[in-house]
């Protein structure tokens, strides 16, 4: 009645063809996995030789590249290095790199580039040594020299000799000419040694105040000033030493007055006083009568004391600059010597350094 069509139904396969698929497919495995093994292989091992020389000659080309063109080296030692290089981040401002290994064999070879944190460069490093070449050029130039401390003045021998007690209104002080130096520039007192003692009960103190002068008289700006304690002196005279750290330098021609100011007690001190046939041209003996409201002068009286200070001159002096023309850059990363490479770099800006 009805005919059976047989037309859409596929033919299967075969045993044999079954057998040769599966040959084949083994073929095309084994040869996969040989190629995967392969491959394997073909990759490199951070501790083989070839693996770490190529590794190395990356980095010291790479360190030497910066190098080359380094503006300033402010920091450099055998195992580190600290550079500025042109401005490589648009923002007008030199770059800050550095180089640096810890010293300790198997320690990495770091790079800061900017102050941020260290990348490592090379690790399991077994040396990095840095030496340079420089070149020194001596200038002959005039500059400012101060001295070693030397005496300023030191009171002449007096005809006689008074004494002088200072209270809470009167003061007395010494007013002293500048050095007469050759080239002066400035100068500045650095020590006073005068000749004081107790006036009875040895609970007064003294202010020692280096002022600037009107004229021979104290000024009103305070340079410096020392306490001398009244319990620090003798019942008899003899020399009591005061240091001034902190005095400012004075010009060629300015004068300075040392002013023996009350502090404290009823009598804080007696200063001795040494009366002079002549004026003496170093100085002179100011006084007050009430409390530093008003001063005067007496140019044949001077307060008995011994003035230091140090001057500033100009001088010829020679200066000796150093400049980095090149480096020499070696690393060794393994433990065996033979490792060690080496190149050499020279400094194109070759900037100054320090000694």
């Amino acid at each position: 009645m009805f005919a059976k069509n047989f037309r859409g139904r596929g033919r299967g396969f075969t045993l044999l063809e079954v057998l040769v698929s599966m040959v084949i497919i083994s073929i095309i495995l084994t040869v996969i996995g040989s190629a995967i093994v392969m491959a394997a292989h073909a990759i490199p091992d951070s501790n083989d030789p070839t693996y770490r020389a190529a590794e190395t000659t990356a980095v010291i080309n790479q360190i030497a590249g910066d190098l080359r063109y380094a503006l300033s080296v402010p920091q450099r030692s055998a195992t580190a290095i600290t550079f500025t290089v042109p401005d490589r981040t648009a923002d007008g401002v030199p770059e800050a790199i550095q180089y640096g290994w810890s010293g300790i064999p198997g320690a990495p070879l770091q790079r800061w580039f900017n102050g941020t944190t260290a990348a490592t460069m090379l690790d399991n490093v077994y040396q990095f040594a840095l030496s340079y070449d420089l070149h020194e050029r001596s200038e002959t130039t005039l500059g400012n020299v101060e001295s070693a401390e030397s005496l300023l003045a030191s009171t002449p021998a007096a005809s006689w000799y008074s004494d002088y007690s200072v209270s809470s209104g009167n003061w007395v002080g010494q007013y002293l000419a500048p050095p007469t130096t050759a080239d002066l520039v400035s100068w500045r007192v650095t020590r006073v040694r005068v000749m004081a003692r107790q006036n009875g009960m040895s609970t007064g103190a003294t202010t020692v105040e280096l002022r600037t002068a009107d004229g021979q008289l104290p000024g009103g700006s305070i340079l410096d000033q020392a306490s001398m304690l009244e319990s620090n002196l003798g019942y008899s005279y003899g020399w009591y030493e005061l240091s001034f750290n902190n005095t400012p330098d004075l010009g060629p021609t300015e004068p300075v007055c040392v002013v023996f100011r009350w502090a404290d007690g009823m009598v804080c001190a007696d200063i001795l006083i040494g009366n002079l046939a002549s004026p003496w041209s170093k100085g002179c003996a100011v006084y007050t009568y009430n409390g530093g409201g008003s001063w005067f002068a007496d140019t044949t009286e001077t307060v008995v004391l011994e003035v230091y200070c140090t001057v500033t001159t100009d001088q010829e002096v020679t200066i000796t600059r150093q400049y980095l023309q090149g480096v020499q850059i070696a690393v060794q990363p393994q433990a065996d010597v033979a490792s060690r490479m080496e190149t050499a770099v020279n400094v194109v800006s070759a900037p100054e350094v320090t000694p």
